[in-house]
């Protein structure tokens, strides 16, 4: 049975984070790869900074 403490410290345990290449541990401050929803979420923020420049430039477009 998990603690309730387990519980709230979860996302930091490796759900996100960088895989250490020599260890295989999962943390903020390790070398190597993206682990887990580290990828999904900078593929998110990286289409939503391109749609939201597209307005952006739509929009100066639009003005001139």
């Amino acid at each position: 049975m998990a603690l309730p403490g387990d519980a709230a410290a979860s996302p930091t345990n490796g759900s996100y984070g960088i895989q250490s290449a020599d260890t295989a541990t999962v943390g903020p401050f390790e070398i190597g790869w993206l682990y887990g929803g580290a990828q999904v979420f900078l593929f998110i923020l990286a289409i939503g900074g391109f749609g939201n420049n597209q307005i952006l430039v739509d929009q100066v477009r639009a003005a001139c």
